[in-house]
């Protein structure tokens, strides 16, 4: 964010990191509301983050958005992102939902 010299440039660069950081946990969270079992929830929570970066970079490297202006692969994205999901914790509440009405999960 240092690069980013533009007040605006440096809103959409906190705008996109921050979806970037919460996007697999959101995505995991509706498949769940979906229906999806576990392992896709969980594999939903693993892709999102990386495409959603990916379009986002690609946005933001079109319209030239603050560290774009001055290199092409900027290193914006950080290794250690956001938002994690207790799948352990999910099963088990899953499990026991299930259980409690008979193979239906409890809205």
């Amino acid at each position: 964010m240092r690069d980013c010299e533009n007040h605006f440039d440096r809103g959409i660069l906190f705008a996109v990191l921050s979806l970037v950081r919460d996007v697999g946990a959101l995505a995991a969270i509706a498949a769940d509301d979906a229906g999806a079992t576990i392992e896709t929830a969980k594999r939903v929570e693993q892709t999102m983050p990386t495409l959603f970066a990916e379009r986002a970079e690609d946005l933001m490297r079109r319209i030239g958005v603050g560290p774009y202006e001055h290199a092409d692969d900027p290193p914006i994205w950080p290794r250690a992102m956001g938002l994690r999901i207790d799948w352990k914790r999910a099963a088990e509440d899953a499990k026991g939902a299930r259980s409690k009405k008979g193979g239906v999960r409890e809205r």
